[in-house]
Parts: structure tokens; C-alpha cells; sequence
């Protein structure tokens, strides 16, 4: 989610919202920065027990799949490529997206749903879980829809256009815990060796005290924290043939690091440092989230810890986007009590 097009820099200060603490705060805009998550509360995917090999698997998992685009169909192709699950349900608004789909990864006929309500379809075809990409607007009713069904749900980020849609997110996480189900947010640089082996080391006593984060992808926002803590988010976005960058930079009083998208994962003080390549993050940091899904799953595991992190780094994006287009200081208080949702308008789509 682009913050905003206007070049012009933005304030934002203030106390985070009831409920959120610094750290939590930082975390998200972190996460919307530089799509990562918390310093302090990335899971350790990357060093999890590596995938079980095809014929170790516990059983197959039957998935369907709602939203079938580009994204959609990339990952639908990852989750059949990993082996431990079974495509057995699509869903796209375009009928012809769907057989696409559908005939890319041998779905019978009678599964391949379309319109508004072909979700509805997928969720009642007898899935055990879904997968949803479709356009971020759509994300927290097929996800209620599909917790309250009893679903494990894998989803896309952003997870939502506003603040309440962030709240039933967060909702729906918590339900899907209680329902002893699996609610999982793909978010890919967490997954990383190298960002994760630079974020262990900014967690240790050498780096120092933080005191200022920056990054990615034309907009300047700046954000300040209660406890006077400030950064500055730029993007660019524009078709000028930069190379671009999507990444994190933290500055430590005694040291510096650079978690990253591409490239190079950095860390450096003192008495220590590390250079590590962030290789195909794009494709491995998804079959990684894939294959934890499946553990997830077939484990039992419904902490669901992805959700949090998702609904903090959504609400700093909205936050950010909400100051930038209206040239204005902004606070999360403010934002969070405003609680407007972003009307589109559906009328005319086949439902």
C-alpha cells in the first residue's frame, strides 16, 4: 500500500491508540515501511525444522483458493508445488480467471466458483483452509466468513484499506484461535536467514539504544513516538528506471543495520558485524510461509502470532497515508477514533 503521491513531508506525533505500546507501534510502522514486522517479535520461521520431504507428510490439506490474478495463481502454483495440499476449490470474480486456474491446477469443473459471492462457494465446497488474494478491500469479510465456518485462513497484506477493517482482522485472528484454528498473514522478510540473523543481533546489548529507522518505495512521512523517538518513511513508486529500494535501516547509537527485500542484510558495530545476501525473497519467502502454514495446520499450532503484526503495520500505512493526504499532523488516537471506513462502490459487479 503506497502512503500517498505527494512529495510534500507530513507529520505525524502524538501517543499510539489505547493498547498500543511502543514497541508494538514501531513494529508496525516497520512493517509498512519496509514490509517486516516487530524487532521484537518476528517468529523464527527461517529457523524452524525444515519442510518434511513429499512423502513424510501427514496428510493432504484441502485448500481452496480465492482470488485467482496474478498474485493468486503465482501462489496457488506454490501450495500445489509443495505437496502437502489439495487443490480443491477456486474462486475468482471472472469465470474465465477461475477455469484458468482451475485448469492450471486440476480443480474439477464444479469447483471453480466466480462473482462477488463465489468465496461463499469455496468456503462451503469443503475446504479445510483458503488462501485469500483477492484486492485487500475484500480481506476482512472472506476472512471472517471463512473463521466462522471453521477454516484455517492464509491470506495476502495488506490485510485491510481502514481502520475498522484492521479491527476485524484483529477479531478474526483471535476467533480463529479459539476455534483452534490457524490464521496465518504472508509476510516474507521475516522468513529471511539473513534479515532474521540482523534482527537477533540488533536485539543484543551491543547496538545500543535505537534512535532512528527509514526506508522503501513520492511520499515523506514522518513518524514520532511518545517517548520522542523519530523516523522518517520515503517512497517512490514512479516508473523512472531507479533501482529502488525496500528495505529497513536502524541506527543503534553504537551501530547500524539494514534488514532488506534484495540485496544485502546488514549489521555492524563495534566488535561485530555481518553481511548476508537476501536471496529470492519474493518466491522463498512465500513457499517458507507455505510450508509453515502446513505445519501449522497438521501441528496444532494456533497462536496465530502473523495477525497481530499485520493488523499494527496495515493501521501505521493508513496512518501514514491518512497525514500525507491531508497535509497534517495525525495521531493513531485520532485515527483510531475516527474509525472511517473506505467506501467503494460495488454496484454494477455480478454478485
Amino acid at each position: 500500500m503506497t502512503m500517498s503521491t505527494h512529495a510534500s513531508e507530513t507529520h505525524l506525533s502524538g501517543p499510539p491508540a489505547v493498547g498500543f505500546s511502543r514497541r508494538r507501534f514501531l513494529s508496525g510502522t516497520l512493517a509498512a515501511a519496509a514490509t517486516t514486522s516487530s524487532l521484537g517479535v518476528w517468529p523464527s520461521l527461517a529457523a524452524e525444522a525444515p519442510e518434511a520431504k513429499p512423502a513424510e507428510f501427514k496428510r493432504k490439506i484441502k485448500l481452496g483458493v480465492i482470488g485467482c490474478g496474478g498474485r493468486g495463481g503465482w501462489i496457488a502454483k506454490l501450495f500445489q508445488r509443495h505437496g502437502g495440499y489439495e487443490m480443491h476449490a477456486v474462486a475468482d470474480y471472472f469465470q474465465e480467471v477461475a477455469d484458468k486456474s482451475g485448469d492450471a491446477l486440476g480443480v474439477d469443473k464444479a469447483r471453480r466458483f466466480s462473482t462477488l459471492s463465489g468465496y461463499r462457494k469455496v468456503i462451503e465446497s469443503g475446504v479445510e483452509a483458503v488462501a485469500l488474494e483477492t484486492p485487500p478491500y475484500f480481506f476482512p469479510g472472506h476472512a471472517k466468513a471463512a473463521a466462522e465456518a471453521g477454516l484455517h485462513v492464509y491470506m495476502a497484506k495488506p490485510v485491510a484499506v481502514d481502520v475498522p477493517g484492521c479491527l476485524q482482522i484483529e477479531a478474526t485472528g483471535k476467533l480463529a484461535g479459539q476455534k483452534h484454528r490457524c490464521f496465518q498473514v504472508d509476510y516474507q522478510m521475516p522468513t529471511d536467514p539473513g534479515n532474521t540473523e540482523v534482527l537477533q543481533r540488533i536485539r543484543g546489548p551491543g547496538f545500543g539504544k535505537i534512535s532512528h529507522g527509514d526506508s522503501r518505495d513520492v511520499c515523506s512521512v514522518v513518524f514520532e513516538y511518545a517517548d520522542g523517538l523519530v523516523h522518517n518513511h520515503f517512497g517512490q513508486a514512479l516508473g523512472n528506471q531507479s533501482t529502488g529500494e525496500l528495505s529497513c535501516r536502524v541506527h543503534g547509537q553504537t551501530g547500524h543495520a539494514l534488514v532488506n527485500y534484495w540485496g544485502k542484510a546488514q549489521f555492524r558495530t563495534s566488535d561485530d558485524a555481518f553481511n548476508g545476501e537476501v536471496a529470492n525473497l519474493y518466491d522463498a519467502g512465500a513457499e517458507r510461509n507455505i510450508a509453515a502454514f502446513y505445519r501449522c495446520v497438521t501441528d496444532g499450532r494456533f497462536d496465530n502470532p502473523t495477525v497481530k503484526r499485520a493488523v499494527d503495520g496495515a493501521l501505521t500505512c493508513i496512518l501514514g497515508r491518512e497525514a500525507a493526504a491531508r497535509h497534517a499532523r495525525l495521531t493513531m488516537d485520532e485515527l483510531s477514533k475516527e474509525n472511517k471506513r473506505l467506501e467503494v462502490d460495488l454496484r454494477g459487479l455480478k454478485t
